[in-house]
């Protein structure tokens, strides 16, 4: 497999003997992009958040310890990653505090209206269907409830040339539509710069 596309496969789903490498970098890496998807999201004590694409569990972490949710909800295409997570918080999962499951966000295993916020950072690009994606997102969140998607800019996925190794690069107003067509209004986007790691965006969309 060329370097490129097996660097690509393992961001988008860690797997095999490097895949807690690869969470390691994706912490570090999105740590800019996570703490201003989390100021969008406005996390409320006693809130029950899910995170789709949580990769090294980080945001996860922070979700409890620090924004005091009365329960975290985490979904990865990843079993490594969620093998991890369930021995890293086995504690807060046995406490039923949080729950990580493996699939994907096309079929979330959750109820409908389960959860009042739900975040996802740099998964989008991955997923194979997104308006079947924003959907199921919308039907998991009660009415009133938040959804943010941050995001690397569209600009520096392209440099890379993610569209060639069969990724999205969605440019905003792509996902603004698409988020429109799945219900959700209003929804805003602001821009953000990361210094050397690049620009990224924050969308945040609400449930009527």
């Amino acid at each position: 497999m060329p370097l490129g596309r097996y660097l690509m496969s393992q961001f988008a789903r860690p797997h095999g003997l490097l895949a807690g490498v690869f969470a390691a970098v994706m912490n570090g890496g999105n740590k800019q992009v996570n703490l201003r998807s989390l100021e969008a999201l406005d996390v409320q004590p006693g809130q029950q958040v899910l995170e789709v694409g949580f990769g090294g569990g980080a945001t996860l972490e922070i979700l409890i310890r620090e924004k005091g949710c009365g329960y975290a909800g985490g979904l990865d295409a990843s079993p490594e990653m969620v093998r991890a997570a369930e021995r890293r918080f086995a504690p807060w999962v046995a406490e039923g505090r949080m729950a990580v499951r493996q699939g994907t966000v096309e079929s979330i295993p959750w109820a409908d209206g389960e959860f009042d916020r739900a975040l996802s950072v740099n998964s989008l690009f991955y997923w194979p269907d997104p308006a079947r994606g924003m959907r199921e997102l919308r039907r998991v969140l009660r009415p009133g409830g938040v959804l943010v998607l941050g995001l690397r800019d569209k600009a520096a996925m392209d440099k890379i040339g993610i569209g060639s190794l069969g990724y999205w690069s969605p440019d905003p107003k792509e996902i603004e539509a698409i988020l429109a067509d799945a219900g959700f209004d209003p929804v805003s986007v602001q821009s953000h710069s990361d210094g050397a790691r690049g620009d990224f965006i924050v969308i945040r969309a609400a449930v009527p």
